[in-house]
């Protein structure tokens, strides 16, 4: 659904193995570990915000999702840990899974330098993923 995470090679049981990112020195550290410059922050953050409209027009919540699931490598932003993800059929408190996503990404931002508003990018979201909003409240 073009979201960037890392490829899964194999399941085994609950748990999926997937792909390395980073090279054969290091892997790609989490979002929370890195001091990036402006522009970078500027970058990780419009992808994160973008992967999660994606994530949300797939009809899922990530339920987790902040710097700390979030690996940064070569300029890009992939997102892991999916053990707690959600699915907009079985879970009557979607709306609210994607408001607390959408305001850990922010919190978590702000900690790297990054201030944005979480309505605003809620609503950013909703437009990308083109969902309404009133559908999650009727």
């Amino acid at each position: 659904n073009g979201i960037a995470v890392p490829k899964p090679i194999k399941q085994i049981g609950r748990a999926i193995v997937m792909e390395l990112i980073g090279d054969h020195e290091m892997p790609a550290p989490r979002l929370s570990e890195l001091r990036l410059n402006e522009e970078e922050k500027n970058m990780a953050f419009d992808q994160s915000v973008y992967n999660l409209a994606q994530m949300l027009k797939a009809g899922r919540a990530h339920g987790d999702y902040s710097t700390y699931n979030i690996l940064w490598w070569d300029q890009k932003a992939f997102v892991i840990d999916f053990p707690q993800m959600v699915s907009i059929e079985n879970n009557s408190n979607f709306y609210f899974l994607i408001q607390q996503d959408i305001l850990s990404l922010c919190k978590s931002f702000k900690k790297l330098g990054v201030s944005r508003d979480t309505k605003t990018i809620e609503e950013e979201i909703m437009r990308m993923a083109q969902i309404n909003r009133k559908n999650f409240l009727a």
